[in-house]
C-alpha cells in the first residue's frame, strides 16, 4: 500500500495578504531609490549614493557616499571649483565676473552670480511678454 504524505497549507486571510503585498511594494520602492537632486543617483550594486555630472560633454565622477546629503555636498563643492551653477550663467576667469547668456546673446557681465541669474530671468520674461502681446 502506498502512503501519501499530505502537506498542510496555511490559510491566509485577506488582510494578511494585503499587508504582504504592501511590504513587497515598499521593498521595490526602496530598491528603486531616486534622488531629489540632479546629479545624484542610487548605485544599487554597491548600496551607495553616487554623485556625477557632465560639463561640456565631459563626464565627471565625483564619488560614492553613504547618504544623499553627503553626495549633494560633494557635488556642490565640485560645482564651485568648476564655477558651474545654472544654465545661462557662467564664470569668466579672464574678467573674473559672471556672464549671463540667452542662446547666443550675451546679456552682460556681473559681479555676482545672482545678478547674472536675475538678468537672464528678466530677459526671458521680456521675451515671453513680447510673444504674448504678439510683438516679434
Amino acid at each position: 500500500m502506498l502512503k501519501v504524505k499530505m502537506r498542510q497549507t496555511a490559510k491566509i486571510t485577506t488582510s494578511e495578504l494585503d499587508s504582504f503585498v504592501d511590504n513587497i511594494k515598499r521593498v521595490k520602492r526602496i530598491e528603486k531609490r531616486s534622488s531629489q537632486y540632479k546629479g545624484i543617483k542610487w548605485d544599487r550594486s554597491r548600496g551607495l549614493w553616487k554623485a556625477e555630472m557632465q560639463i561640456n560633454r565631459v563626464y565627471y565622477f565625483i564619488g560614492r557616499f553613504t547618504t544623499e546629503q553627503k553626495a549633494k555636498q560633494a557635488l556642490d563643492a565640485f560645482r564651485m571649483t568648476k564655477k558651474v551653477k545654472e544654465k545661462g550663467t557662467s564664470f569668466d576667469k579672464k574678467s573674473n565676473k559672471w556672464c549671463a547668456r540667452y542662446n547666443q546673446i550675451h546679456l552682460g557681465s556681473f559681479v555676482t552670480e545672482e545678478e547674472a541669474k536675475r538678468a537672464r530671468k528678466e530677459y526671458e520674461e521680456s521675451i515671453v511678454r513680447q510673444k504674448n502681446c504678439g510683438v516679434n
